[in-house]
């Protein structure tokens, strides 16, 4: 069993760096095949980790609409394991793919609950998110800082 947690987690960090890569294909193909192991052993942390991967891998390939159920996915496990960091950041690159889409009440609503659950935290979280969010879109990023 120690080897598939070590393969489902190295699947997942596989996936990740293809993506930064430009190589989306072969980072989803990598991420689902994690995903069905963390899910198979029941390694909830991972799993939203992997969700959260695949998400970003639809962003990166312009398809926000394909990141929201990844997204959403990892919101209910980071909430489940009582990761507040971790769902302040769904949370903030949910509002990007909905601002991205052009819902922008969707992601305000979104962004103000990613500062509501920041305000309890170290204020630099708040930076951390906004460059996390650069990646995505300097708008979104911008955007996020200011629905403080």
């Amino acid at each position: 069993m120690g080897d598939q947690v070590g393969q489902a987690i190295a699947l997942t960090d596989l996936g990740f760096h293809h993506g930064r890569l430009g190589d989306h294909g072969h980072a989803l193909d990598l991420c689902e095949q994690a995903l069905v192991l963390h899910q198979k052993l029941g390694n909830r942390p991972h799993e939203a980790h992997t969700w959260s991967c695949l998400a970003d891998t639809h962003l990166q390939l312009g398809n926000p609409a394909g990141a929201v159920p990844c997204y959403r996915q990892a919101l209910d496990l980071f909430r489940e394991l009582g990761d507040p960091y971790a769902e302040a950041s769904t949370l903030a690159h949910l509002g990007a793919c909905h601002h991205l889409a052009g819902d922008h009440a969707a992601a305000h609503e979104h962004w103000r609950h990613a500062h509501a659950l920041l305000a309890d935290l170290d204020p630099s979280t708040i930076d951390q998110i906004h460059t996390q969010l650069t990646t995505i879109g300097t708008s979104a990023a911008d955007a996020f800082r200011r629905h403080r």
